[in-house]
């Protein structure tokens, strides 16, 4: 009798201590600091995609945080089929709260001397599309989920993890891939079963997560996720490497690569990160700030936004030349809105032309008058 009783109360030693080892991985993940600066390789592919749609998409991104500033940079972008080589070329910018709080500003800087040059733009960040360049997600977590990395944002991945933890229906397991042993979580809900696979020896987090599942009209699912791990600065651990595999009925539809190049979520964020100084931006480049209009936008030169270089700084200097010394308008004040639109260099241009014409008329006027 006694035999028959140990048997369950050892079952549930095991599967509380199992738990509880899940719930201190994650935990010293959330134990990490949010302020980070991450570099990876993201690759991915659609073997199944329609002829002449993207097939082939890669990137590498720096990232870093630092309190409500959020800095991203892309570069290096390839994609096939290649398509229109500007949506490649350059070096793709976003920056939350940079110069102007409550503002996304956007840019591309292009290598070497470009002889056109993109604008610094302020958007507001509610009504700006996101996109891969500005992934806000919780990056101490990253390999915690069985999903596209576009998707990740998307997830309360904590309280997801808590969630499972206190499902009835969870059950672990120890078992061994490539004679390495894992403690291995698994649920069966509606003909779907997943699973993930934990390092319990090195506490990295998950290794494995797999999910079989029937997609009704789409076929038959199959998700598959691999993470590897490394130690990084503060002696976190942190992916190295991530691939995630999608099938529908055997095929495969979707992969992702990531492959982690930095990350250090222990040394302290230089605040010139979140600069146009720290942009490393191109010569001659408009800084369209949002409290200002199109013809007094600064351009970058030598290392800072020269309001002397503005369309309507060189008109008045055009005049002063002919007519005297003309007095600057005051500058104007901030708009209560963000700039809504992408506008081009051709913009700041057009209207520094228009400055141009009008002083020159003006000036025709007053020699006739008199």
């Amino acid at each position: 009798m006694l035999a028959t009783l140990a048997l369950p109360i050892l079952t549930v030693v095991l599967h509380q201590q199992d738990l509880g080892d899940i719930e201190k991985m994650l935990a010293q993940k959330l134990e990490m600091k949010s302020d980070y600066a991450l570099r990876f390789r993201f690759e991915s592919r659609m073997p199944s995609a329609p002829e002449g749609s993207r097939r082939k998409w890669a990137y590498t991104a720096a990232i870093w945080r630092s309190g409500d500033k959020l800095r991203v940079d892309v570069f290096d972008r390839e994609a096939d089929p290649a398509g229109d080589e500007s949506s490649t070329r350059g070096r793709h910018v976003t920056c939350r709260n940079c110069e102007r709080q409550n503002y996304l500003l956007v840019t591309t800087v292009l290598p070497g001397a470009p002889k056109v040059t993109h604008q610094v733009e302020f958007h507001d960040p509610k009504t700006q599309p996101t996109d891969y360049f500005v992934n806000d997600m919780d990056w101490r977590l990253l390999g915690f989920c069985n999903a596209r990395l576009a998707v990740y944002s998307k997830i309360p991945i904590a309280q997801s993890y808590r969630q499972l933890v206190a499902d009835p229906l969870l059950k672990t397991s120890e078992q061994k891939r490539n004679g390495t042993p894992y403690l291995v979580t698994t649920i069966e809900k509606n003909k779907n079963e997943g699973s993930i696979w934990f390092d319990a020896r090195t506490q990295s987090g998950p290794v494995l997560h797999t999910f079989t599942g029937d997609a009704s009209k789409k076929g038959a699912m199959k998700h598959v996720t691999e993470v590897s791990w490394q130690k990084t600065a503060g002696g976190n651990m942190y992916p190295e490497k991530i691939k995630h595999t999608e099938h529908t009925d055997g095929a495969l539809t979707y992969e992702e690569i990531i492959t982690v190049q930095h990350a250090d979520f222990d040394t302290k964020i230089d605040p010139t990160i979140f600069t146009l100084a720290g942009l490393d931006l191109n010569e001659n480049q408009p800084i369209g700030y949002p409290d200002l209009t199109p013809g007094k936008w600064p351009i970058w030169k030598g290392g800072r936004a020269d309001p002397s270089l503005s369309a309507f700084a060189q008109a008045q200097a055009a005049s002063a030349a002919q007519n005297g010394v003309v007095e600057p308008e005051p500058i104007a004040p901030v708009a209560a809105y963000p700039v809504q639109s992408s506008t081009p260099l051709i913009v700041g241009l057009v209207s520094g032309g228009m400055s141009v014409t009008a002083l020159g008329l003006a000036a025709i006027y007053r020699r006739r008058k008199g």
